[in-house]
Parts: C-alpha cells; sequence; structure tokens
C-alpha cells in the first residue's frame, strides 16, 4: 500500500501541557480509518489509544520547549517543509508500543522514501 503525503498540506506542529513540543504529519483518511478499526480489535482496558483524529507520524520530537521559542521553531519548519513537494511511504507491519511495557501506542511501520528520510533529516537538524 503506498500512500503520497503532500508536506504542505500536512505538515502539523502542535504544543502540548507541559510546553512539550513534537512535529507530526496528519494522518490521511483511509489510514486512519483503518488504524481505528485495528485499535477497536484490541479488548485490554489496560490499553488506551488516542482518538483516531490525534493520529499523527511524529517526525522529530522536541521534548520541553520554552513557549517564546515555539513561533521561531514552527517558522523554522515551515521554512524546511517547503521544500518537499512529496514523498511515499509503503506500509509494513503495526505493532503495538512500547516494546516489553503494557501498550499505549499503536505504531504502524513504514518503509521511507529518500525525500522522507531527508525532510526528517533537515526538521532535526534545523
Amino acid at each position: 500500500m503506498r500512500y503520497l503525503f503532500e508536506t504542505h498540506l500536512s505538515l502539523t506542529i502542535a504544543t502540548i501541557v507541559y510546553r512539550r513540543l513534537f512535529v507530526g504529519l496528519t494522518v490521511p483518511e483511509p489510514i486512519t480509518r483503518g488504524l481505528s478499526t485495528y485499535t477497536r480489535l484490541i479488548t485490554d482496558p489496560q490499553i488506551r489509544f488516542v482518538k483516531p483524529a490525534n493520529y499523527h507520524i511524529t517526525l522529530s520530537f522536541y521534548g520541553e520547549v520554552e513557549v517564546q521559542h515555539v513561533p521561531q521553531i514552527a517558522s523554522s519548519i515551515e521554512h524546511v517543509s517547503q521544500q518537499y513537494t512529496n514523498f511515499s511511504l509503503i506500509y509494513e507491519s503495526i505493532t503495538l508500543a512500547p516494546p516489553k511495557q503494557t501498550p499505549t501506542m499503536l505504531w504502524a511501520v513504514y518503509t521511507a522514501s529518500p525525500a522522507f528520510i531527508d525532510l526528517v533529516s533537515d526538521i532535526e537538524n534545523m
């Protein structure tokens, strides 16, 4: 299964409580539906998944960031993302994560294209 992602349309930057910052891509609707169907099959009460509207592909996790730095980081990410018009990810598998702990996440594993790898690298090296 191959999906084309357009970074200028789907790049998301989100701040989370406690000033935790990550850069992620919005997951296309067909993938969201498939992952949501899969998570409903897991009935372990200790496992709680995020809402499908919050599904994303993490490109970089910045951790704790002072709020005053967020606009500059967002501007830099926007500049970097404009260099990448699209890329593909090829689906491989689904796994529960983190490994060797009570799962709290669902990871869809993909083979990344060189353009995706370059995008992640450029964002991490800003």
